[in-house]
């Protein structure tokens, strides 16, 4: 693994995906805010912009908060914003990532931390509440259809999804003009995995209203879900028109905004969040991974050690801020990161690439003893490692150990017959030990492999060494010359 490639791992930690709180605002807007939390490493853009823009279509808490959100807008009780909060911190469990992800109830049952089925029944509690105890500011919305609003609520609440849509369908066929209705049974449907109804009941709901918030939301947020990804800029985009402070718009966005590879507009959002709201840890943490795959490592640091304040259990940026700081060079701090990693047992799968990185920070600092420990304790981990035998081998002649670099040097070239590096450090150090005809084979060897691999531009020079040395041999008197 080459020190610049210091994102390698996105693929197999990227699909773990933390629902975290989910809020809403009180005002209609349903503004849920989605964490997801991406994996211990973070690898290249395009595959973070795929899988962290599917993190918060997972959940049907979303569409829960929405649900919440339209009637606290209408209602205006501050009950109701309390209870949808308590909804976002009962929604902290973790879901896995695959594929095209829909709401489905029954597929996440099993896994979110609590279940699918507790979470929608915990945010519909408050609506449960206005139908018992009076959440009149909502339900007065409805006239002839309201009974049917109330019925299909108290199904949804239920859990009953297929019974709570027969309701509202019951509340539209009564009264077509109504937006808030296709509001609802738009986050029935999706939470009965119909995503392309849902979407279209959300179209209705703004196309009777133009301002209705948590029905662009919650749209986007299923079009984020299907991975179409310009739609869902849309969306939220329409959501910061009328709200133009709604965090989770903004944050949203900024993920669609990955996927579509726009960096430059991704990070404005980030900034927007940020300068809403200085501490989301989320959004430090991901402009913060943002920033150092752009190359502004400085930034990264600043975000990821904001991040890592506010979260200084959550281990992911520790790893992040050693990445930027070895792309700083800053290799003291970088071994500092990583050995709070290995310290901490953290992801004990990627252990092998921690001792790498931090051998590469000793080796940089010239701390051989140290570089050459954490090497051998990759090869300890991983026999097969060709890169830590080759950087050990390499290292062994600064402590004057030549005899334990050609051995290194020669499992390497066990492992992988074709490492052109491996013949040339083998060349030079038969060079150094007087082994002309050895160190020739071993340059020419290389020049073959470099010619196979048209890396032209490192030929001649080695050309020329195999040049002096052929010189040297001819020159040196015949009692010095090897007679067998």
């Amino acid at each position: 693994m080459d020190i610049g490639n210091i994102f390698s791992k996105i693929s197999e930690e990227l699909g773990s995906a933390t629902i975290g709180e989910v809020t809403s605002k009180g005002d209609g807007s349903g503004d849920g805010v989605g964490n997801n939390k991406v994996g211990a490493v973070l690898g290249s853009v395009g595959a973070v912009a795929a899988l962290s823009a599917l993190g918060i279509a997972a959940t049907p808490a979303f569409g829960a908060a929405l649900f919440v959100g339209a009637i606290a807008g209408a209602a205006g009780e501050s009950k109701t914003k309390k209870t949808a909060k308590a909804v976002g911190s009962a929604a902290a469990g973790t879901a896995k990532v695959t594929g095209n992800v829909l709401i489905n109830t029954a597929a996440l049952t099993g896994a979110l931390g609590l279940g699918a089925a507790k979470l929608t029944g915990g945010a519909l509690n408050v609506a449960a509440s206005g139908v018992l105890g009076g959440v009149s500011g909502f339900l007065g919305k409805f006239k002839d259809e309201q009974s049917h609003v109330k019925e299909g609520l108290a199904f949804f609440q239920a859990q009953e999804y297929s019974k709570a849509l027969a309701s509202f369908n019951a509340a539209e066929s009564k009264n077509k003009s109504n937006p808030h209705i296709y509001l609802l049974r738009g986050t029935t449907l999706a939470f009965l995995g119909k995503v392309s109804e849902a979407i279209k009941d959300y179209s209705n709901a703004v196309n009777l209203d133009p301002n209705l918030v948590a029905a662009y939301n919650s749209r986007g947020t299923l079009h984020l879900s299907l991975e179409d990804f310009s739609e869902a800029v849309g969306d939220f985009s329409q959501v910061i028109r009328l709200d133009e402070k709604n965090i989770s718009a903004h944050f949203s966005r900024a993920k669609a905004y990955l996927a579509l590879e726009e960096y430059v507009s991704a990070i404005a959002d980030y900034d927007n969040v940020i300068n809403l709201e200085p501490n989301h840890a989320e959004t430090r943490f991901l402009r913060g991974c943002l920033l150092t795959q752009i190359g502004d490592y400085q930034s990264s640091v600043e975000d990821l050690t904001c991040f890592i304040g506010l979260n200084p259990q959550d281990f992911s940026g520790y790893y992040q801020r050693a990445n930027a700081f070895l792309c700083l060079k800053n290799y003291r701090n970088a071994a500092k990161d990583l050995s709070f990693l290995i310290e901490h047992h953290y992801n004990e799968s990627s252990i092998v690439d921690f001792y790498f990185q931090r051998a590469l920070c000793f080796q940089n600092l010239k701390n051989y003893k140290a570089a050459i420990s954490d090497f051998s304790e990759v090869i300890l981990r991983d026999p097969s490692h060709v890169q830590a035998y080759f950087n050990r081998g390499s290292i062994y002649p600064q402590i004057g150990d030549l005899r334990q670099s050609e051995v290194d040097l020669q499992r390497v070239l066990e492992l992988d017959s074709s490492h052109v590096d491996a013949y040339i450090r083998l060349a030079y150090l038969n060079t150094s030990r007087n082994k002309t005809q050895e160190a020739i084979n071993y340059f020419q060897t290389a020049i073959k492999l470099l010619y196979q691999e048209n890396r032209l531009s490192a030929i001649p020079a080695l050309q020329t060494k195999v040049k002096e040395l052929k010189k040297e041999e001819s020159q040196q008197s015949w009692w010095n010359k090897k007679l067998f």
